[in-house]
């Protein structure tokens, strides 16, 4: 497994290759694993503007660099303070990667909404698949893992 770290400076996102996985301040990991990415969100995420375009942007970077469009994102109690608005930006800044990203959500005490409905549907629309899921095992199977075959 490798490590990327990511920092933001100048409104420039800089790239350092070590290894294991990337800690983001805290906020997020990204991890490799086989054939897919693992982003934790650190418990009671914060889903803002800012903290979404930071998240997305580290997202794609990592995506690009390791060649993977396959995406578990879990989190635990994640919180939202967007607008409606705020939700079609943040669909349009990850769809416009113009990576074909698969995107599988495992958010424990979050229950999907009308607006993360939305989120979903500007971003299906843009050619990007995501979804959330209730347990991980279903989230793995509609990105097409399997478990136990070098991918845990």
């Amino acid at each position: 497994m490798r490590r990327v770290e990511y920092q933001l400076r100048g409104g420039q996102l800089l790239t350092e290759i070590s290894t294991q996985a990337v800690s983001m301040n805290d906020n997020f990991t990204l991890e490799l694993r086989e054939s897919y990415v693992v982003v934790q969100l650190a418990p009671d995420f914060e889903l803002t503007p800012t903290s979404l375009a930071r998240h997305w942007a580290a997202v794609i970077e990592f995506c690009r660099v390791h060649n993977c469009t396959r995406v578990l994102s879990q989190a635990t109690n994640p919180r939202r303070n967007l607008s409606t608005l705020d939700a079609y930006d943040s669909a349009k800044t990850i769809a416009g990667s113009k990576l074909p990203l698969k995107i599988a959500c495992r958010w424990e005490r979050y229950e999907p909404d009308e607006m993360t409905r939305f989120f979903q549907t500007v971003a299906a629309n843009r050619g990007l698949e995501i979804e959330f899921f209730p347990i991980t095992q279903l989230a793995l199977q509609w990105l097409g893992i399997q478990e136990g075959a070098g991918n845990a």
